[in-house]
């Protein structure tokens, strides 16, 4: 026999995805609804796991909001690194002496020399 979920049930289903997409642990749920915190690990659990999801697309949607609309350098690096696996070990390895012969160059020899190395890839 299937199981029927009461109008309490729903409501405190609710209540712990929006506690939960607050960024409040289980205990904290547990301890604001009067649930025990095995029923919020296991009972509400999809629940939870939802409302942490929230959390972190808002927090998501906000660092780009921050980086692209505002321009902020350093949340622009942050992202780079996180998405694009963007790193800053390629510049720290050259040679000063590389350094050197890339400051020498012309726009033209850049750009071949960035299309033969992305060619090499």
């Amino acid at each position: 026999m299937k199981k029927v979920e009461t109008i309490s049930t729903v409501n405190i289903a609710r209540i712990v995805k929006e506690l939960a997409s607050y960024g409040h642990n289980q205990k904290e749920i547990a301890e604001a609804t009067g649930l025990a915190l095995r029923s919020v690990q296991v009972k509400y659990l999809p629940e939870y796991a939802s409302g942490r999801l929230m959390i972190q697309k808002k927090l998501r949607r906000a660092q780009l909001d921050k980086a692209l609309i505002d321009g902020n350098c350093q949340m622009l690096m942050h992202l780079g690194k996180f998405y694009l696996n963007q790193t800053d070990q390629y510049l720290e390895s050259l040679d000063t002496e590389d350094v050197k012969e890339l400051d020498k160059a012309t726009t033209a020899e850049l750009l071949t020399l960035v299309s033969k190395d992305l060619n090499a890839k």
